[in-house]
């Protein structure tokens, strides 16, 4: 056994190897199972397909509720006003199937929002358990969990409204955990050059797996296939299963732990990351915590993220059909589309906020706040102009598309603003985030529910688009304002030696103060 224990000095980090010397050095040297892939790339890989089904299968009733409920019992005291024309379509295929349950909007929101009385109160939790034991497993349970209870969604739908509502609240519940547990992996395993691009690449596994249930959904409910609405909850409940025995041998919680990893790609790393990890079961400095503005500025961010997400991804498919009077199958396609073009945007924007940091031609907290800004006034402006474009179907659909276009680059904002804080403590501060920002998911159905119950009207609906403008504009100017991207002093649990040197002298690291990053000490055991 080979014992790296070796402290990287100026000189040394000169001499390492660039990421391509190193991924040839690797390739040429590995050629058993899975060593021509670097670890971290199976990892982030891993993390995208499991965003896709946590996603996928929290999208799947929001679409399919429009085909559950037999809208001419439920709208029957809904003040309906023909104010946009209906879309010229096929007989054939232009006509909405009713559906077999009498809910009305009031209800609906509950329904919908009932996922997220939980999911709050799991967050915090979730992120400590995943910091102290597994990350690994408590991200991979919150998958196959939900997988399960997908499955099982239409036939206690059938039994009783509250068992639908219990197993949406049992939802929540597991999938709480998810994003902390997976933010400490991410502070494991991606390197500082690549943050942006990587983690942004896990993340948009969401809005895939968002753009694929909402094709699938739509479509079934189109058809009588495994029943017609069901059959997107079997269809995403069962693939989610089988990405959880792929997680099982395909995952690890650091690199330190990846049995087939490379020695170079685990030395570039290390190396990169240029620090060393705390104690697990160190304490969360909970008064520097909550006294740290640029905490409190993620948190505002976070919350008017989601606010508007969630906004227009759990109410986009009834404005779609009550006021501009889309069937099922094109509802689905176009509530689809903007989210396919924010992963996209997502995965451009990480790789040049990478590129600028890289080449030091931005700091890393002015590369957040311009993501940020970026993807929270865009959307702000984009629903003004819905609002101001009426009935106009066309500049509807481009405007949703380009509001949610130009949110993706807000993963390289907020999104990843947690590792750039307190990098030990990334699964705590995300479950607190995450957590205070979730309480939107039932505020949002909870506040359309009540403007539109009985009155399904463009004014109506202005009066929600208007809010959410103003919660995304608010809130992404706090973040430019206030906000930062520089390592807290309690965010890491150990420094090196001249680190603590520095300051006993009443110094501070200037590579720690320049990159956010401490200098560290490289510890791995390595197979000969």
């Amino acid at each position: 056994m080979e014992t790296y224990n070796e402290e990287i000095t100026d000189e040394e980090e000169e001499s390492f190897p660039s990421e391509e010397q190193e991924l040839c050095s690797e390739e040429s040297s590995y050629k058993g199972y899975l060593h021509f892939i670097p670890a971290r790339y199976v990892f982030t890989w891993m993390g995208f397909c499991g965003f896709f089904y946590l996603h996928a299968l929290r999208v799947t009733l929001n679409v399919a509720i429009v085909a559950m409920v037999n809208s001419s019992i439920s709208d029957k005291n809904v003040t309906i006003i023909d104010e946009c024309p209906f879309p010229k379509v096929d007989n054939s295929t232009g006509l909405i199937k009713e559906g077999e349950f009498d809910w009305d909007e009031t209800l609906q929101g509950t329904i919908l929002g009932s996922f997220y009385y939980t999911y709050v109160l799991t967050q915090l939790l979730g992120g400590r358990m995943a910091e102290i034991y597994s990350s690994k497993w408590v991200y991979g349970v919150t998958i196959v969990g939900t997988s399960v209870l997908s499955i099982l969604t239409p036939l206690l739908a059938r039994v009783h409204v509250a068992a639908l509502i219990v197993v949406r609240v049992l939802e929540g519940l597991l999938g709480g955990p998810s994003y902390p547990a997976m933010h400490v992996m991410l502070g494991h395993w991606l390197t500082r050059s690549q943050r942006g691009l990587l983690s942004s690449m896990v993340f948009i596994g969401g809005d895939i797996g968002t753009v694929i249930s909402i094709l699938i959904t739509g479509m079934m409910c189109e058809t009588d296939f495994l029943g017609g609405w069901p059959a997107g909850f079997y269809l995403l409940g069962a693939g989610g299963i089988v990405w959880f025995i792929f997680w099982i041998f395909l995952a690890f919680d650091s690199p330190e732990d990846h049995p087939r990893i490379s020695k170079q790609e685990l030395i570039f790393i290390q190396k990169d990351q240029n620090r060393a990890h705390g104690n697990k079961k160190a304490p969360v400095p909970w008064k520097n915590v909550l006294t740290s503005i640029p905490i409190w500025m993620l948190i505002a961010t976070h919350f008017g993220q989601d606010f508007g997400l969630n906004m227009l991804l759990t109410e986009l498919p009834t404005y779609m059909k009550n006021i501009l009077h889309f069937n099922m199958e094109t509802n689905g396609l176009l509530s689809a589309l903007p989210y396919l073009f924010r992963a996209s945007v997502a995965w451009i924007a990480g790789s040049i906020a990478d590129f600028m940091v890289r080449k030091r031609y931005l700091s890393i907290s002015v590369t957040r706040k311009v993501c940020n800004t970026i993807g929270s006034m865009g959307p702000a402006l984009c629903l003004i102009g819905v609002v101001l474009a009426g009935c106009n179907n066309i500049v509807n659909v481009t405007l949703f598309t380009l509001a949610m276009t130009l949110n993706g680059f807000s993963f390289s904002g907020y999104m990843v603003n947690h590792l750039d804080l307190a990098p030990d403590f990334a699964g705590t501060l995300m479950g607190l985030t995450n957590g205070l920002s979730q309480i939107s998911g039932f505020i949002a159905p909870a506040i359309v529910g009540t403007l539109t119950e009985h009155k399904q009207t463009l004014h109506q609906w202005s009066i929600v688009f208007f809010l959410t403008s103003a919660v995304y504009f608010v809130t992404g100017v706090l973040f430019a304002t206030f906000g930062s991207a520089e390592l807290q002093p309690w965010g890491v649990a150990h420094h090196r030696k001249e680190t603590t040197k520095s300051r006993k002298k009443g110094e501070d690291d200037p590579r720690r103060l320049e990159d956010n990053v401490p200098v560290f000490t490289l510890s791995r055991t390595i197979d000969s």
